[in-house]
């Protein structure tokens, strides 16, 4: 299906390593499993094509031109959770993490200071009449 338009072709697996690259039909001579896959959607996309409607449909629409949202639920898995946080630090995760933590350390301490600097800043304004002007 891609072949008219797609020069170079990248096959990848389920963990993200590249599986073959090549022209269009390299990867197919490469792997059993995706010359399959392309056979079976190749038969449903004729299948598809080939399909008529009826002349005499039975059931009309309602009316309605939007649907309402499909909502589906998933759960990660402890495997994809540690890839993704692994590769959060590059070649580096433990000094990624111990620099991100450090830095939401003094992220909170410099809001604290913020805090006690006004109050300490306010309070000059009780012993205003104790400064001499000139």
């Amino acid at each position: 299906m891609a072949s008219p338009v797609a020069h170079f072709v990248v096959s990848l697996g389920i963990n993200g390593q590249v599986l073959s690259q090549g022209s269009v039909s390299d990867p197919l001579v490469q792997s059993q499993l995706l010359a399959a896959k392309v056979e079976n959607v190749m038969k449903k996309a004729v299948d598809e094509i080939n399909f008529t409607e009826p002349k005499n449909p039975t059931a009309k629409g309602d009316g309605k031109l939007t649907v309402t949202e499909e909502i589906q639920e998933g759960r990660l898995s402890a495997q994809a959770l540690s890839l993704f946080f692994a590769s959060l630090g590059g070649s580096h995760p433990v000094l990624f993490w111990i620099a991100f933590l450090a830095l939401l350390l003094c992220k909170f301490l410099i809001y604290t200071f913020e805090t006690w600097w006004l109050g300490f800043w306010a309070s000059q304004y009780d012993h205003a009449s104790e400064v001499a002007v000139p």
